[in-house]
């Protein structure tokens, strides 16, 4: 099995759940989801700055919910609040489909093995139910979700289901992206 063969059979595990019911769930009772996708080193951000939008890219986590910014009209980076913070992650995801892991190890690994920065990482917004667990989705439509979120969350996982040797270089051969993550496995796999 091919390392695509293999992420379509990991990804066909899971449980899909259409954004309509999980928006309605939310109206009813909106302490059951939250919003949990945490913010990591890397990530494009904007703020507010004396009235205006100004982009930046988080350099540092300083813990407490304070990250340091290197915005794009500054030398030296800032700290800011979380909720000083803005990125697509504050939006409900657009495409149609949510998704839930189908094996509880695959939960585990996000409660245990840095899963949910994993999860961020490879682009996905988690969200928290009592119900579901771990619920997470893609806010982006129009582009191959494959290449670009779960071949990174596959290989994130540490999952071995594949046969060929797995390089940097194949990766970029098959157009997979965030690469990083595939740098960063060892530490997510635990």
């Amino acid at each position: 099995m091919n390392l695509m063969e293999a992420t379509q059979k990991w990804v066909g595990e899971f449980n899909s759940i259409p954004a309509s019911v999980i928006e309605k769930l939310i109206k009813q009772n909106e302490d059951d989801f939250y919003n949990i996708t945490p913010h990591f080193d890397g990530e494009d951000v904007t703020v507010y700055k004396n009235g205006s939008i100004v982009e930046g890219t988080i350099v540092k986590d300083l813990g407490r919910g304070s990250y340091l910014v290197k915005l794009d009209d500054e030398e030296e980076p800032g700290e800011f609040d979380s909720g000083d913070l803005n990125t697509d992650k504050d939006q409900f995801p657009m495409w149609g489909t949510l998704w839930s892991f189908g094996s509880w190890l695959d939960t585990e690994w996000v409660k245990t093995h840095e899963g949910l920065e994993a999860l961020a990482k490879c682009g996905f917004m988690v969200f928290e139910s009592e119900d579901y667990e771990y619920v997470f989705g893609i806010n982006g439509a129009g582009y191959d979700f494959y290449t670009s979120h779960w071949i990174p969350l596959y290989l994130a996982r540490g999952i071995k289901w594949h046969k060929e040797p797995i390089t940097e270089e194949y990766l970029k051969k098959l157009g997979v992206e965030r690469l990083s993550v595939f740098r960063e496995s060892e530490k997510f796999c635990g």
